[in-house]
């Protein structure tokens, strides 16, 4: 049996103007192309994390102008926003979503009035009321529009209920809003 090693590389035959003893010029490993490979990786991820930045950033702004233009309080005519007044004052019972709908100087007392007399009667008889509306006419007026409705209240069991005919006086500050309210004799 022959127990022979394995034949090692010869090295490249020594250059002829090489000093005698000195090693000929031997190819070492490089680690360049393992660096090269970790550069391209890293250049690739930047762009990949950069195009996600951009699409998660125009996602998060198209999300937030989407979120705007569904909540903002609608007051693009006028019988439109005398309706949005009432729902949030007498239904709702909500001033500030209320005063979304309002003119900067507004009489609105008689209207405030109307609707603490429905919250003092749903105390003093523990009943509830139920506040409607109906017929929002708008008509034009020297100083911008009005809009008359006429609001039933009722008990909710249906056992008694009344109505009253009111004139709301609205004007367009970039969007209808309600100014005065008054009960219509």
């Amino acid at each position: 049996m022959d127990h022979s090693q394995p034949d090692e590389p010869t090295p490249p035959p020594a250059r002829p103007d090489a000093p005698a003893g000195e090693q000929p010029d031997v190819p070492q490993p490089s680690a360049q192309p393992a660096a090269k490979k970790r550069r391209s990786w890293k250049t690739a991820l930047l762009v990949v994390a950069s195009v996600l930045g951009v699409l998660c950033s125009g996602t998060v702004g198209y999300g937030l102008w989407w979120y705007n233009e569904e909540s903002k309080p609608d007051r693009s005519a006028p019988d439109v926003v005398v309706s949005n007044y009432l729902r949030a004052l007498l239904v709702e019972r909500n001033d500030v979503q209320a005063g979304l709908y309002v003119c900067e100087s507004a009489a609105l007392k008689e209207i405030l009035d109307f609707r603490n007399d429905i919250v003092n009667r749903e105390r003093t008889y523990a009943i509830s009321i139920r506040v409607s509306w109906s017929g929002l006419a708008a008509a034009d007026e020297a100083s911008g529009k009005s809009v008359q409705t006429t609001i039933r209240r009722s008990i909710t069991d249906g056992s008694e209920s009344d109505k009253s005919t009111w004139k709301f006086a609205v004007v367009d500050e970039g969007g209808w809003r309600v100014c005065s309210a008054s009960r219509v004799p």
